[in-house]
This record gives C-alpha cells, sequence and structure tokens, in this order.
C-alpha cells in the first residue's frame, strides 16, 4: 500500500454504546471503504422502493435497512476520521 494513501481508524457499530459488537477495521484504503458505503446505500435505496411498493413489508425490511445504514455509516466514518488524520500527517494505524 502506498503510504501517501489514507486509510480508515476503527469504527466499532452495531450493539451498546460503548460495547460494539462489530467494527470497520483500521488501514483499509478510504476509496475502498466509500466503495462499499456507496454499495450498502443503493442496497438501502432497493429494499425501501420494495417496501413502497409493497413488494416487502416493513416489519421484514425495516430491521434490515437500519443495520445497513449503521454500516454504511461506520464506513464513512472511519473514511472521515482517517482522511482528516491523512491531511493532518499523522501516521497510519493508529486510532481515533
Amino acid at each position: 500500500m502506498n503510504r501517501l494513501t489514507a486509510v480508515t481508524r476503527q469504527e466499532g457499530f452495531a450493539g451498546r454504546a460503548g460495547a460494539p459488537l462489530m467494527s470497520v477495521n483500521a488501514g483499509v484504503p478510504v476509496t475502498d471503504a466509500l466503495e462499499h458505503a456507496s454499495c450498502l446505500v443503493d442496497f438501502i435505496e432497493t429494499l425501501s422502493g420494495a417496501m413502497g411498493h409493497e413488494m416487502l413489508s416493513a416489519s421484514e425490511g425495516a430491521f434490515v435497512i437500519q443495520y445497513l445504514a449503521e454500516q454504511a455509516k461506520a464506513l464513512i466514518d472511519a473514511a472521515t476520521v482517517g482522511g482528516q488524520a491523512h491531511e493532518q500527517g499523522e501516521p497510519h494505524g493508529q486510532d481515533a
């Protein structure tokens, strides 16, 4: 990996405050994290559209949409913090 590449910082999601069940790993190129976040948001749009057309019930879709949104937010937050650290010249591999 190029030393000039901005990378993610660890970002927890899913679980209780202070005790995340899952997390985005530190050290992933920001562009990869944002690409995955974009895919998750696309899935959210597809699912919400299916719910709007009654192809998927609200009870079936609500949990999935919430879970995908948490994942996308964690990816975006990890990429944002990593990108900001990169701009400030902080070394890679440190968690925020």
